[in-house]
């Protein structure tokens, strides 16, 4: 049933889009569209792909809306510098690569009276967003403002630390930002010359995404996934796992790595990439599992973890990837202690649900505490 309701969800944002578009050319307005995307949240943007995945239908009808995204990490630091790379290719993918990924709200200052935000912190922030592929940035507040009397939530002022004052006085920010825009004006037809050679890349499952009912932002979580049968909650495993863990693994081994929607993306354009990662629950549809089989046995390396699905989005039985790779699942282990041993090094932390298999024939790369294969190596066709 939430399945059904995010589907309509989905199905009346794009109707709604679709109105806003067909009212704005009737009007004779041509100009390009852009529709800003938000993700960022406490300072992390790990809800992005959540947020995007909203308009997967709108940029079907509408090929050619921008879908941008804003960046605003709040401190910038070593929890939140990578998230800004995951955005901008999730965005890039999503749309097919049409169009510039475009920061609307690229963070200028703070809007939070209790964070205190360096400029050499920012700059070097922006510098990060635009060597991460970001094409288009708007600064957001550049100037403070002031709030009218007893409306401020938190007194008189709007947005601390900004470029430009409210009166319109230069704050330290605004050298950093000069000295930004003199960098990337000298430098910028290089910089469009410039590409990224990656040889892997992580798929995008969007329906991981697609549990803003099931999993609010602010309120009571809805959903159990033991209580319907499932062995993972897809809110864990792509957190942690994707988000924060092989994209943010990816660029701090400086690994060039991009990103591929599993929905849209064909065979052919996998096979360009020599490996392709991809978090997987229990679940998976047919047509991305039989994507990934094919990929498989045509000569890609595919890395699958923590599990091999074996039901589709409906909760039917679904075992085309299982029964390709002659893999069987031998049952789930909890531990409140959850150490594997991979590839010879013992005491790995892993998840605290870990899924054992029957390898038939495959190479044993990973064993549970009570050694039970739950890594495994196997040829697949080519």
């Amino acid at each position: 049933l939430y399945r059904l309701w995010h589907s309509f969800a989905r199905w009346y944002y794009a109707v709604y889009i679709d109105h806003i578009i067909r009212e704005i050319r009737y009007r004779g307005i041509d100009c390009p569209l852009y529709h800003n995307v938000p993700g960022w949240v406490y300072g992390r943007a790990k809800d992005f792909p959540l947020n995007i995945t909203m308009y997967e239908q709108a940029v079907k009808q509408h090929p050619y809306l921008i879908l941008g995204l804003d960046h605003i990490p709040e401190n910038p630091g070593y929890r939140n510098l990578h998230d800004d790379l995951p955005c901008n290719d999730i965005a890039r993918s999503m749309r097919k690569g049409r169009g510039p990924v475009f920061a609307a709200e690229l963070q200028a200052g703070s809007r939070e009276y209790c964070v205190r935000v360096y400029p050499n912190e920012l700059a070097l922030f922006y510098k990060a967003c635009l060597a991460n592929g970001l094409g288009g940035m708007n600064f957001y507040m550049f100037s403070q403002g002031e709030n009218p009397q007893h409306l401020g939530h938190f007194g008189p002022t709007f947005y601390w630390e900004t470029a430009l004052s409210s009166k319109g006085e230069e704050l330290p920010l605004y050298k950093e930002i000069a000295e930004f825009g003199r960098w990337t004006k000298t430098h910028g037809e290089l910089l469009l010359g410039t590409s990224r050679k990656s040889a892997a890349a992580a798929g995008f499952y969007s329906p991981l995404y697609q549990t803003e009912f099931t999993h609010p932002l602010w309120g009571n979580k809805r959903f159990d996934a033991g209580k319907i049968g499932l062995e993972y909650d897809p809110q864990a495993v792509r957190d942690s796992l994707f988000f924060d863990g092989i994209l943010k693994a990816a660029q701090y081994l400086n690994i060039d790595m991009d990103v591929q929607d599993l929905q849209t993306q064909s065979v052919e354009g996998l096979l360009s990439y020599k490996q392709l990662w991809v978090v997987c629950t229990d679940w998976m549809d047919a047509k991305p599992q039989e994507k990934l089989k094919a990929y498989a046995e045509r000569g890609g390396h595919l890395f699958l973890s923590p599990n091999v699905p074996w039901l589709d989005e409906n909760l039917s039985p679904c075992t085309i990837l299982q029964d390709a790779i002659g893999v069987k699942r031998d049952g789930i282990r909890n531990y409140s202690c959850p150490k594997i041993t991979l590839l010879g090094q013992e005491d790995l932390y892993a998840f605290a649900k870990i899924q054992a298999f029957l390898p038939a024939g495959g190479k044993v790369l990973a064993n549970t505490p009570d050694g039970k294969c739950c890594g495994l190596e196997k040829r697949v066709g080519k």
